[in-house]
């Protein structure tokens, strides 16, 4: 039973680390950037 818990624990904690890497800065600019474009052609 301990061994089964320890595995699921370890498995769960794996997964959280693999769910979402941060972006960085630069990257979150430029997908600003992209979204302000197209909404902006969208207008005209």
């Amino acid at each position: 039973m301990l061994k089964f818990l320890a595995h699921f624990k370890k498995t769960t904690n794996d997964q959280l680390d693999q769910e979402e890497p941060k972006k960085e800065d630069t990257v979150v600019l430029l997908e600003e950037i992209c979204d302000l474009l197209k909404t902006s052609k969208e207008d005209k």
